[in-house]
């Protein structure tokens, strides 16, 4: 994951053009909040509400044990399936250099637009989830309070590594708040990454896998004490997406922008789990997807 803002002496972000004003400083903090909300409900909607304290259970907007069900399966599905592609298609396509470039959002909400559409879309897979009435879970931990632990004790590290691997890179400008100010905020708060003549940001979590945020969400979806068919789809697809995301598009795009110095730092670093090497090697050229 490349550093992607630049701050001046004066502590303004360099990267952020001049459209910057109240207007878009109200709109990132508005999609930020919102942005923020939508992950935490989406952690609690993966948490069965038996294994969270009964004030949370009774507050949290949605939930997979509560989900309305259908009679088959395939119905089921069929349906998650449905929202599961709408966020992955949304999310993949406004992040292309070339679909910024033909929206030509101003540089002080494009980010926050970005994270708006993405919040909108993992809300929209809780607000219309279902499950299947006819399948039997594919797990059930309930009666190993032991193995329990662990699952729910991987889940919670994983949301806490998705979440403090965002303060690895920029926090504020990765959510859209420093462009909506104009302002380097995490350097106002002493958070900036150290610079590298390279333009990577290796410290803390990426100096263990090159993408710590999917790390968390990998652990998120697959550390539960209950596994249910459709949940099980659910963490099938998006782990495919997440692979198949961060090795066809993401990776070739920072190899667009940081070149060598990439290839040299995933050489060392595995991508999401620290005891799985590399393994496969994805360039531009082959990945078929080169930005313009």
């Amino acid at each position: 994951m490349k550093v992607s803002s630049a701050v001046s002496s004066t502590g303004v972000n360099t990267n952020t053009d001049a459209t910057a004003s109240w207007a878009t400083a109200s709109f990132s903090v508005a999609v930020y909040a919102y942005s923020v909300f939508s992950l935490v409900s989406w952690w609690f909607f993966l948490v069965p509400n038996d294994f969270l304290p009964d004030a949370v259970a009774i507050v949290k907007l949605y939930s997979m044990d509560t989900a309305t069900t259908v009679p088959s399966i395939w119905t089921a599905s069929l349906q998650n399936m449905a929202a599961m592609c709408a966020f992955g298609f949304t999310h993949s396509i406004f992040a292309r250099k070339s679909i910024k470039k033909w929206m030509a959002l101003p540089m002080s909400v494009e980010r926050s637009f970005f994270c708006l559409q993405g919040a909108f879309f993992l809300q929209l897979i809780q607000m219309t989830w279902v499950e299947a009435s006819d399948a039997a879970n594919v797990w059930d931990l309930t009666n190993f309070p032991q193995m329990t632990t662990v699952a729910l004790t991987l889940f919670w590290m994983g949301s806490a590594v998705l979440l403090s691997a965002t303060f690895a890179l920029d926090h504020f400008h990765l959510f859209g708040v420093s462009q909506g100010f104009g302002l380097d905020l995490n350097g106002m708060l002493g958070l900036t990454p150290p610079k590298s003549e390279s333009g990577l940001a290796t410290r803390w979590h990426y100096r263990i896998v090159a993408h710590p945020i999917m790390t968390g969400a990998l652990k998120n979806l697959w550390a539960t004490p209950i596994m249910t068919p459709c949940r099980l789809v659910l963490a099938m697809f998006l782990t495919s997406y997440i692979v198949g995301a961060v090795t066809r598009l993401e990776e070739p795009s920072i190899r667009q922008d940081l070149g060598g110095a990439y290839d040299e730092y995933l050489k060392k670093t595995p991508r999401f789990f620290p005891a799985v090497p590399y393994m496969v090697e994805v360039s531009v050229q082959t990945s078929g997807l080169k930005e313009e």
